[in-house]
């Protein structure tokens, strides 16, 4: 997540990133899956270019993030445990769908490789930090919930071509 090092006052720009460094699917007529099969090609064929990336120092960047975590990527005991914790007393599970499944869905409906560790660290990169099927650099490190804003609101402007994150309230710092 990102803090305010100082007041942001409403209105203010956090973050305006132009759409050419976003990284997204190169096909968006593909089924959409669990997974943004498409997604996670594109962010690990960037990871794979490096600094030879059309969004180099993004793509070394994410390359280098060893440490990112999802439960699909968890010990089997860790799995069962969240499973435990999500199943309401009716048997059924709290949100996410299938929060285990992630690298078994990629594998299945993406063809993807368990054995490719860029490939999956690309997935676990999309699940975690994707904004629908885009990852955006510098938004995928604000806390920005899934779109369950609590002090900033994201506008696109797909005819002048970016995306800017404001603030929809004052920031104090700290924050």
């Amino acid at each position: 997540g990102v803090y305010a090092t100082e007041t942001i006052e409403v209105g203010e720009d956090i973050v305006n990133v132009p759409y050419e460094i976003l990284i997204e699917p190169d096909n968006y007529k593909e089924p959409v899956s669990s997974v943004m099969c498409g997604t996670v090609r594109a962010v690990a064929r960037e990871m794979r270019l490096g600094a030879e990336s059309r969004v180099g120092p993004y793509a070394v960047y994410l390359k280098g993030e060893k440490d990112a975590s999802i439960p699909s990527t968890w010990s089997k005991p860790a799995q069962e445990l969240l499973l435990q914790v999500l199943e309401t007393d009716k048997g059924e599970l709290l949100p996410p769908e299938r929060p285990v499944n992630y690298v078994e869905d990629w594998v299945k409906r993406c063809g993807g490789d368990i054995n490719d560790e860029l490939g999956l660290q690309a997935l676990v990169m999309v699940v975690a930090r994707a904004d629908d099927s885009s990852l955006i650099p510098v938004y995928d490190s604000l806390n920005h919930r899934n779109g369950n804003w609590t002090n900033t609101i994201t506008l696109d402007n797909a005819e002048e071509g970016w995306q800017k994150t404001t603030a929809d309230k004052t920031i104090e710092a700290g924050e």
